[in-house]
């Protein structure tokens, strides 16, 4: 795999000689880093349809030479650069979507649609302030309830209250399907999360997994690597034990797969409790429920949309893609790798249940740590997730927004 945070950009010459040699990975690195810098090169954006075709985005392809004119220039279309900077956006390419729009806004720079899809562009690339400009101007010119959303939101996320407020009036004057009613309470509730936070210069990762969706995150600070060891992962159960131990009346612990087994299994002997898989909706008894990541629950998610008193849901690590819902329970925001994340360690899960239990034995109690955790959550447990079934009716969406 490509390591991006060694390698250094190597000019157009390096990317053709990466494409080349077929190391295309390599070349996009190179490519996307003087494209950047050098907008007008048309042999840059050639290249650019020469490797969406290797890479079989046949689409995308089409669109980076219709940006090539006759005349051998980049266009100045605002047409084709608009589709080319959103099929840009359908791949995840935030970066390259945004030169492409912030170009395209120099010659139509009130088009609702592009200021729109530009401002969506930067907040993807948690460019909040800088997205409020061009969702401003959208939102002059076609009050739509989405561009209200996620002006919203960004107002929340630079902690402009008094707009945030405003905003709201006309958001509730806008929304007219339940699903657009249901994001105004939820956004409600995000505003009334952040008012405490009213003294305080800054907000760190904790503080805004509890703003945007009501979440208890275990571990705030920023990960080193993405792979995880056994005794990083015995912190956060150790956290989760003493939370738990606190608050909780869950009478099982339960994986929802394979993959969840040795921190379900570790975390159930570390409560004394019994150890079951995930059987459905609807069993009666007061659960947790373990994922070992957020996008491991993409497929059934709905049956997890309604919040409920029989079943609570801890999520080891929740990543930075935006899912179709939040987790009560969060160990830790990155994506990682767990060390048995292979087909041959899978399935061992009860050698890894003990790695887990030796780690945790390795752990002193922090009494402090926990007493300050708990007594974090003790003054906001009304807006949490957790144990709150009657507040919340459904999980809110992660829109993996946290600055």
């Amino acid at each position: 795999m490509l390591d991006k945070d060694t390698l250094q950009p190597g000019g157009l010459k390096e990317a053709q000689r990466c494409f080349l040699e077929k190391k295309y990975d390599e070349c996009f690195f190179h490519l996307k880093a003087h494209w950047i810098e050098n907008f007008d090169d048309v042999e840059a954006v050639k290249l650019f349809s020469e490797l969406m075709k290797a890479l079989e985005h046949k689409d995308l392809s089409a669109s980076f030479t219709s940006l090539c004119t006759e005349e051998g220039k980049v266009t100045d279309d605002p047409k084709l650069m608009f589709e080319t900077g959103y099929k840009l956006i359908d791949t995840r390419q935030y970066e390259l979507a945004a030169l492409l729009l912030k170009r395209c806004a120099t010659i139509v720079p009130d088009d609702p649609a592009l200021n729109y899809e530009l401002g969506f562009v930067l907040m993807l690339q948690k460019k909040f302030r800088e997205a409020i400009f061009y969702l401003e101007k959208s939102f002059a010119h076609e009050m739509t309830f989405d561009t209200a959303l996620n002006l919203g939101a960004c107002f929340a996320l630079c902690r402009r209250m008094n707009d945030a407020r405003e905003l709201l009036v006309r958001m509730t004057n806008l929304a007219e399907t339940e699903q657009e009613k249901a994001a105004v309470v939820e956004h409600e509730y995000i505003l009334k999360r952040l008012e405490h936070f009213a003294g305080q210069a800054d907000l760190d990762a904790r503080d805004w997994a509890y703003v945007l969706y009501g979440s208890v995150l275990f571990d705030a600070e920023s990960r080193d690597s993405a792979l995880e060891d056994y005794g990083s992962i015995a912190r956060i159960l150790t956290q989760l034990k003493d939370f738990l131990k606190q608050s909780s009346d869950i009478t099982v612990v339960e994986y929802f797969n394979l993959k969840a087994r040795p921190i379900a299994e570790c975390l159930a002997k570390m409560l004394n409790l019994p150890l079951q898989n995930y059987k459905g909706p609807g069993q009666g008894e007061k659960a947790l429920t373990v994922i070992a990541n957020g996008d491991d629950i993409i497929g059934p998610h709905r049956s997890f949309l309604p919040i409920s008193d029989e079943r609570s849901l801890f999520v080891y690590s929740l990543g930075f893609e935006p899912l179709p819902l939040i987790m009560e329970l969060v160990g830790k925001l990155p994506d990682v790798l767990l060390p048995w994340d292979n087909d041959e360690q899978l399935t061992d899960f009860r050698a890894n249940s003990e790695k887990l239990l030796n780690a945790v034995a390795k752990i002193n109690d922090d009494v402090a740590s926990a007493q300050k955790l708990s007594a974090y959550y003790q003054k906001k447990n009304a807006l949490l997730l957790w144990k709150n079934a009657k507040t919340y009716s459904e999980r809110p969406q992660y829109t993996a927004e946290i600055p």
